[in-house]
């Protein structure tokens, strides 16, 4: 016997429609891909062609190199690297300093820290001589 106004699960029907979304694959390993590109010229204005860049992340710690590449004919380089490469518990992006060097290891130029970077971040240097 049921007292009334209680009802069961089974006396009441409710329909409710449920829309999936298509499983995404994420690999974890290899993180999102970011990107820092940018020119490189000398004070009067001129592409400065073949010296190698480089883009470091920077904590209080230290620097990690996120990667390197090599100016081209017009000055222009761009450097890719993963988020995997500086992710730790309290970063979720890169503070960046990209450095030109002369012969590979001669500084020439810096850029200033660019804190929180982008995803896609701009650095254009100048070479003063």
């Amino acid at each position: 016997m049921r007292k009334k106004g209680v009802t069961r699960a089974k006396d009441k029907i409710t329909s409710i429609r449920v829309k999936t979304l298509p499983k995404v694959k994420i690999n974890p390993s290899r993180g999102m891909v970011l990107l820092v590109k940018g020119e490189v010229h000398l004070s009067d204005g001129s592409p400065f062609a073949g010296l190698t860049v480089r883009a470091f992340d920077r904590d209080l710690r230290g620097e990690e190199l996120l990667g390197e590449t090599t100016t081209d004919e017009n000055g222009q380089y761009e450097i890719t690297y993963s988020a995997t490469q500086f992710r730790r518990a309290e970063k979720s992006s890169a503070d960046i300093i990209v450095r030109a060097y002369e012969k590979g290891s001669k500084l020439v130029t810096e850029s200033q820290i660019i804190f929180n970077a982008k995803p896609l971040e701009t650095v254009n240097l100048v070479v003063s001589r």
